[in-house]
């Protein structure tokens, strides 16, 4: 009898196994943010130039399995590269630099019935955020390096279209809360960088 439980417990196992999913991710986008380095260095007008793209791409890994009939649960993580943000002041030849890497944990449901190749997700999560300013006097002077790390809440949700049992394509959007990179080594200045707000992406992502 004990064998025929340890069995049974096999097979469960497995089954449950069978309908898990992992999977891996490339994704591209654009996202929301602000900054505070026109007040904070106050040059003069025409003098001082901010570049502040905000497109950013990564990878995911993600872990899913049905606990119903069209209902998944599951987790990814991330890791992200967001376009920096610049600042040159030709007054006086000084500049900044922000570069950003974002590490997004989310857990979601998803409803994924399999009369239809469209599957809808929410979820939530936090993301970690290394933060890295360089900061450069003037070419007389050697630059200055700060880094950090940042966490801060965020909610995300997305339609996938699965391709094959193996490939899906999703669009995906999400807003950050109380995002901010800040810095404290520019004198008293306090740069700012500011993550807060909505930002959406496109993802490619193969299953196994």
């Amino acid at each position: 009898m004990k064998k025929i439980y340890i069995a049974l417990a096999a097979v469960l196992a497995l089954s449950a196994a069978a309908s898990a999913e992992v999977g891996i991710g490339l994704k591209g986008g654009i996202f929301q943010q602000d900054n505070n380095l026109q007040s904070t260095f106050a040059f003069p007008a025409g003098s001082g130039k901010i570049s502040d793209d905000n497109f950013f791409g990564g990878v995911e890994f993600i872990f899913q399995d049905y606990f119903a009939a069209n209902s998944m649960i599951g987790f990814k993580i991330g890791g992200e590269y967001r376009a920096p943000l610049k600042m040159q002041n030709t007054m006086v030849g000084d500049e900044l630099k922000n570069d950003a890497f974002t590490f997004p944990l989310t857990l979601y449901y998803k409803y994924a019935p399999p009369c239809t190749p469209f599957e809808f997700w929410i979820g939530g999560g936090v993301t970690a955020a290394y933060s890295k300013w360089t900061y450069n006097p003037n070419s007389l002077v050697s630059e200055t390096t700060d880094s950090n790390v940042s966490v801060f809440p965020h909610l995300k949700a997305g339609v996938e279209l699965r391709m094959t049992d193996h490939i899906g394509i999703g669009i995906d959007g999400g807003y950050n809360f109380s995002a901010k990179l800040k810095e404290d080594f520019v004198n008293t200045f306090g740069a700012q960088r500011d993550l807060t707000g909505f930002e959406g992406n496109i993802a490619l992502r193969f299953y196994f």
